[in-house]
């Protein structure tokens, strides 16, 4: 295996593009040539705004948001990339998963979880989309009804598609009083929640840590956390 090599990009404010966001707790998501950032905290507020990295570009987006009754469509006249529907509230500590059809490559939608509102006592317990279809083409926000039980309040968890069920499974971290170890699965084609029945011994609860699904074993791996 060759030795891989750390580079930084230095990415400047150019054309009217915004420079890079100076956040934490923030999302990021690849699809098809573009990095999706969400949310995230700046030292004083939490953000709502979506931010778009071309990496064949070499620079940051800010999609347009469409409202009224403007009609969408991938590019307005000065060039920004279109977004519908209403944004989540800001946060961060969130988790940011990608949905792909497995009939269909090409249509995509990250899945917003959780998360810090910055009010209340508690966690964030809401879900929503952003529609990434046909390379960015469509964006579109939008909150969709679900069933079953949801898994509640929850920020710092992590959250990994399965794309064999159709599911994203998230090991729930905190909700804003204590630190959780329970394992819920969304079905990302009917938003059907389910709790997930496991043997073996379970992790010790915990947030702030890192999974990732091996597709081959079936397995999901769970690393570190506070």
């Amino acid at each position: 295996m060759e030795a891989m090599r750390w580079s930084e990009q230095n990415v400047s404010p150019q054309h009217g593009s915004p420079g890079a966001p100076t956040i934490k707790n923030h999302s990021v998501t690849h699809f098809r040539g573009y990095l999706y950032c969400f949310g995230g905290y700046d030292g004083r507020r939490n953000h709502l705004t979506l931010l778009m990295y071309s990496i064949e570009e070499k620079r940051w987006i800010r999609p347009h948001h469409l409202g009224g009754n403007e009609q969408p469509s991938f590019l307005s006249n000065s060039g920004n990339i279109i977004v519908t529907g209403t944004p989540p509230p800001g946060r961060n500590g969130h988790s940011a998963t990608l949905a792909i059809d497995p009939d269909d490559d090409d249509i995509g939608r990250i899945i917003i979880i959780g998360g810090w509102l910055g009010t209340g006592p508690l966690a964030a317990s809401d879900m929503h989309v952003l529609d990434i279809s046909h390379s960015g083409k469509q964006l579109r926000w939008y909150e969709p009804p679900v069933r079953g039980t949801p898994p509640g309040p929850c920020n710092m968890h992590s959250a990994d598609y399965v794309a064999a069920t159709h599911e994203v499974y998230v090991f729930r971290g905190g909700n804003g009083r204590e630190y959780l170890n329970d394992l819920h699965a969304l079905n990302t084609r009917t938003f059907t929640w389910r709790k997930v029945e496991t043997t073996g011994a379970i992790p010790q609860q915990r947030a702030n840590h890192s999974s990732a699904m091996l597709e081959e074993t079936g397995e999901l791996l769970v690393f570190g956390g506070w």
